[in-house]
C-alpha cells in the first residue's frame, strides 16, 4: 500500500500518542480499531480508550468495529457521547460504536 499518510507501527495501540508524536503527526480525525476488547488483559483496554481519547483532534472519532457491546464499558470511562449502529453485511455482523471527542 503505497499511501505516504499510512503510518504502520507495530506497538500497543496505548502508544498511540507517543506514536503520532513520533512521526510529527497532530491530533487524529479518526482513529478505527477492530481490536478485541472483550478479550484484552485487565487495564489494556482503559489505556488503550484513554490514549486514543488523548490522542484525538477536538471533534474527532474513535470508530471501534465489534462483536460484542462489551466495549461499550471501556468507552464510557472516556467518552460521553457514543453512537451505536450495525453492519449487517459484515461476515459475521458487526457493530460500530462511535465514540464522540469534545468539541474543544
Amino acid at each position: 500500500f503505497s499511501d505516504p499518510r499510512l503510518i504502520v507501527a507495530n506497538r500497543s495501540a496505548a502508544d498511540l500518542g507517543t506514536i503520532l508524536a513520533e512521526y510529527g503527526c497532530g491530533g487524529a480525525d479518526y482513529v478505527i480499531s477492530g481490536l478485541p476488547f472483550s478479550t484484552l488483559p485487565p487495564g489494556v483496554g482503559p489505556a488503550i480508550v484513554k490514549a486514543t481519547k488523548m490522542s484525538l483532534r477536538p471533534g474527532g472519532i474513535f470508530l471501534v468495529y465489534q462483536f460484542s457491546p462489551k466495549v461499550v464499558d471501556f468507552l464510557r470511562l472516556e467518552f460521553s457521547n457514543i453512537d451505536r449502529s450495525f453492519e449487517p453485511l459484515n461476515v459475521p455482523p458487526a457493530q460500530l460504536f462511535y465514540a464522540h471527542a469534545d468539541e474543544g
